[in-house]
C-alpha cells in the first residue's frame, strides 16, 4: 500500500486453518531450515548485527507536549512479553499530554541472529485479545527533523473501547512495507531471509538488526478521530527523531 492509500475492513488477524498433513510437513521443513540457518549465521558477512544493544533509557521523557508519566509494565508481565516476542531488549513508555491524551509506546530491538526465528504481527497479536481492526491504512509522516516515516495506522475497536495504533518495523535503515509484513508472516520467511543474505550485496555499514516502534492511544469519544490521529502521529514523529539519536544505525534519513 502506498503512503496515503486507505482501506476500511474488518480484520480478524487469523489465517485460515491449514490441513493437518500440510502443517506437519511445513513444521518439519521449517525446523530443518531454522537449524541450518542458525548454523549458517557463523559464516562471515551473513549476519550484520550492530553488536551492542541500544540503550533505550536515553530516549527523553519529554517530547514536545508529551511527558513520560513514569508508568511502566510490571516486571512479571514484561517478562511474559519478552518470552513471547523473544526480543533482546525493549522499553515501554507511557506518555501523557496536557490536553489529556495518554499513549503507550514500545521500543523493541532484536539482533540479526534472532530475526530469522519469527515475526509477531501487531494485527495478529491484537486480534487474540479481542481487538477488531476497523481501519487499515498507511500514513507517511514527516518528523520535526525532516525524516519520512511510513506509519502503519490502525483504528481498533474492542467492546466499545476504541484506540488508535501506529507502528513501523525496520531492518537496519530499511523501513518495511506492507509486502514485507505479509512475507514475514508466512512460514517461508526463513527461506527468504537466508536467500537474501546469501545473494544480496550490501554496503559495509548496512546492518540488519530489527527495530519495531509501536504506539497505542485510547480514543476520546467526544473528539474527532482525525484530530486525535494527528496528535498521535505528532508523538510518533518526535519519538522517531529521538530514537535515531540512540540508534544511528537505523536512521533512514
Amino acid at each position: 500500500m502506498r503512503a496515503g492509500d486507505t482501506a476500511t475492513a474488518e480484520f480478524s488477524g487469523e489465517p485460515a486453518r491449514p490441513k493437518r498433513g500440510t502443517t506437519v510437513f511445513a513444521t518439519a521443513l521449517l525446523t530443518a531450515v531454522l537449524l541450518a540457518g542458525l548454523g549458517c549465521l557463523a559464516l562471515p558477512g551473513l549476519s550484520r548485527s550492530i553488536g551492542d544493544e541500544p540503550d533505550f533509557s536515553r530516549v527523553p521523557g519529554r517530547l514536545g507536549k508529551w511527558t513520560d508519566s513514569s508508568v511502566t509494565m510490571n516486571p512479571y508481565d514484561f517478562q511474559r512479553v519478552k518470552d513471547t516476542l523473544t526480543f533482546n531488549t525493549a522499553r515501554d513508555i507511557t506518555y501523557t499530554a496536557a490536553s489529556g491524551e495518554r499513549a503507550t509506546a514500545w521500543l523493541i530491538y532484536w539482533k540479526s541472529a534472532m530475526v530469522v526465528k519469527d515475526y509477531h504481527s501487531p494485527d495478529v497479536c491484537n486480534s487474540k485479545h479481542g481487538d477488531v481492526v476497523t481501519i487499515r491504512e498507511t500514513h507517511e509522516i514527516v518528523t520535526p527533523k525532516g525524516r519520512r516515516i511510513p506509519l502503519t495506522y490502525r483504528e481498533v475497536a474492542n467492546n466499545g473501547h476504541n484506540k488508535l495504533v501506529v507502528y513501523w518495523t525496520q531492518e537496519g535503515r530499511r523501513i518495511w512495507t506492507d509486502a514485507d509484513e505479509a512475507r514475514c508472516a508466512s512460514f517461508v520467511f526463513p527461506f527468504a531471509w537466508m536467500s537474501d543474505r546469501l545473494t544480496r550485496q550490501r554496503n559495509a555499514d548496512e546492518g540488519d538488526d530489527r527495530l519495531v516502534v509501536y504506539i497505542a492511544m485510547p480514543l476520546f469519544k467526544n473528539r474527532s478521530v482525525a484530530a486525535q490521529g494527528a496528535v498521535l502521529q505528532d508523538l510518533a514523529g518526535r519519538l522517531a527523531d529521538e530514537l535515531y539519536e540512540v540508534c544511528p544505525w537505523a536512521d533512514p534519513k
